[in-house]
């Protein structure tokens, strides 16, 4: 259903936007580590650590440029009318980030680390958005199902009923092709039904 396809989306946008928080979180401890390490290194260590000073620059950018990815996502026509405002959130949180890049391409470690952390606290409270989101369509999903199966237990009981019924007050010889064959007819589609339910009840835990 749609419901279930937003609430898919909703389940991948949080996925991304955890990985975004975690590269956010673990570029900034090395940069701290790095910057610390420059700071005390020797003339001829310096240089090596300037290398990986560059590469952490690098990886800024692919953070970027990451998040940029997931703002158009969250954009995209089938996401807009649902996300717009997550996606102003995650814009100003790019914006973090790219002053924390542009703060290490300058030396500057503090304003760095000051952008990097503001970056890390907005992309938790998307985090948070979306799990919230993500928990409330679950539950409904589980309601939805527990009623489609209590309806089906119902369905069950008077079929078999039914069946009883009939069993009962009519004889072999009375019976017509047409009442013969209703109730083969209705326990496959019963069953069909079931087998539906359990791979909604499937995709749902594995989800």
């Amino acid at each position: 259903t749609q419901e279930q396809q937003a609430a898919a989306e909703d389940r991948q946008v949080l996925s991304r936007l955890r990985e975004l928080a975690q590269r956010s979180e673990d570029l900034m401890e090395e940069l701290a580590k790095l910057q610390n390490a420059i700071q005390q290194a020797e003339e001829e260590e310096k240089q090596e650590l300037e290398r990986q000073l560059k590469r952490l620059r690098e990886q800024q950018q692919e953070l970027l440029r990451q998040a940029d990815e997931l703002e158009s996502r969250m954009r995209s026509p089938e996401n807009a009318e649902r996300m717009s405002e997550q996606a102003d959130q995650l814009q100003e949180s790019r914006e973090e980030l790219r002053q924390a890049a542009k703060a290490t391409e300058q030396n500057d470690p503090s304003a760095a680390l000051a952008a990097g952390r503001r970056a890390e606290e907005q992309l938790d409270n998307l985090q948070e958005e979306f799990r919230r989101r993500a928990a409330g369509a679950f539950d409904e999903n589980v309601r939805e199902m527990q009623r489609e199966a209590e309806q089906l237990q119902q369905e069950q009981e008077r079929i078999g009923e039914s069946m009883k019924q009939e069993s009962e007050t009519a004889s072999p010889g009375l019976r017509s092709e047409e009442q013969s064959a209703a109730s083969p007819e209705q326990l496959q589609k019963q069953a069909e039904r079931y087998r539906e339910l359990l791979d909604r009840i499937q995709d749902t835990v594995q989800e």
